[in-house]
């Protein structure tokens, strides 16, 4: 397979972080803003504490996002 890319898991510990607890809808809009950035790079979001699992990937970049927010 020429399949590629990365593979980022993030598990806050409590320990070091004064709030370990995020809200989905604020990640999930910020990757999905990073996908439009980003244009033709797939991020996969999922929250395993919901059972949860989204992707953004947009051909369309910056343009594609003016027209989401149309």
């Amino acid at each position: 397979s020429k399949e590629t890319g990365t593979t980022i898991t993030f598990k806050p510990d409590a320990e070091i972080f004064d709030t370990v607890i995020f809200e989905r809808q604020i990640l999930e809009n910020r990757f999905r803003e990073m996908a439009f950035l980003n244009k033709g790079v797939e991020i996969i979001f999922e929250d395993e504490r919901e059972d949860f699992k989204t992707s953004f990937k947009f051909e369309g970049g910056i343009s594609e996002f003016v027209s989401f927010l149309n």
